[in-house]
């Protein structure tokens, strides 16, 4: 079955022949550097996924990270996932910074929302944003190591925040609004946080939100790392529900409840190989003994993210969340 011809799922989008112009564009370099042809995202994501060190060292490269030193190994594959091993070795870089690498005009952010009209701000602007956010913060005490609970819809004020704390070296984490009080408390229960940040409500499905009478329960909690799982790859199409493609470098199978990889029924997402963005760990557990028994006792030596997900077909794509 080709994965663009999905059968009961209506196709919502549909490439130009323009998009995913930087995709080809990486893909081109792979193939003249390393005498490879990849036909196509299929193949592209196989090479990925095989050949990890190299395409995270192409992909640091083609993204021209900024950094004050630059890493010397991606990684040592020999290490195995449940030690963590540890990526980049060297690097010193910081994240606000190369988000907000350029300093000009070019259109950075889009927002909108139910509650917004459409707003754009340019990275001039951003950067003056962050700036103001940083000095706030830095007025009232916040330092670098210092953790920010973040307790925001995804809004522009988050992003600006989210900039300035990182842009000191201090630790972000965050829980989405809509979670219960005592789903957040429980996220917040391990930290001893500088800041929380939070909005007084928000609006969703056309109906005000009032976040008050939560925000009198939260006092404390914990958070863990998350990461991305799945993308929308826009040479791909997009049909509705899905998720048209696992992500480039990222090795994910299926795996049932017997540790079968299953294609077109339910299953759990499992890593097989390292990946730059997984948790490094858990606040607290210093020997790491929670984190491997969370993450890796299933499974051993794969990396098990504790979500279901159906595998549609014998690709990296189409996948959808249960």
């Amino acid at each position: 079955m080709s994965f663009h011809q999905i059968p009961n799922a209506p196709l919502v989008w549909r490439p130009e022949k323009h998009h995913g112009d930087n995709m080809k564009k990486f893909k081109k370099i792979i193939e003249d550097k390393y005498l490879v042809k990849l036909e196509g995202y299929e193949d592209f994501y196989k090479w990925s996924v095989e050949n990890i060190c190299e395409f995270w060292a192409e992909l640091w490269d083609f993204l021209e990270i900024i950094y004050s030193r630059r890493f010397d190994k991606v990684v040592d594959l020999n290490v195995p996932m449940s030690d963590l091993p540890k990526w980049f070795e060297g690097a010193k870089l910081n994240h606000a910074e190369n988000l907000l690498k350029y300093k000009d005009d070019r259109l950075a952010l889009i927002v909108d929302g139910e509650d917004t009209e459409i707003q754009t701000y340019t990275f001039a602007q951003m950067h003056e944003q962050t700036r103001l956010y940083a000095a706030a913060f830095r007025k009232i005490g916040l330092k670098k190591g210092d953790i920010v609970i973040c307790h925001m819809s995804n809004r522009k004020e988050a992003l600006f925040a989210t900039q300035a704390v990182i842009s000191i070296g201090a630790i972000w984490t965050a829980a989405l609004p809509m979670l219960g009080a005592q789903a957040v408390l429980r996220r917040f229960q391990q930290l001893n946080a500088k800041i929380l940040l939070s909005e007084d409500g928000y609006r969703l499905e056309g109906k005000d939100v009032d976040l008050l009478p939560k925000l009198a329960e939260i006092v404390e909690g914990c958070t863990e790392l998350a990461q991305l799982a799945l993308l929308r790859e826009t040479t791909l199409p997009a049909y509705k529900e899905q998720m048209n493609a696992a992500t480039l470098g990222m090795p994910m199978q299926i795996f049932d409840n017997n540790g079968h990889s299953v294609i077109g029924e339910a299953g759990e997402i499992v890593i097989s190989k390292p990946l730059p963005n997984l948790p490094l760990g858990l606040w607290n557990d210093n020997d790491g003994s929670v984190y491997r028994e969370k993450y890796f006792s299933k499974y051993p030596g794969k990396y098990t993210m504790l979500d279901f997900i159906i595998k549609k077909i014998n690709f990296s794509g189409i996948c959808e969340k249960l």
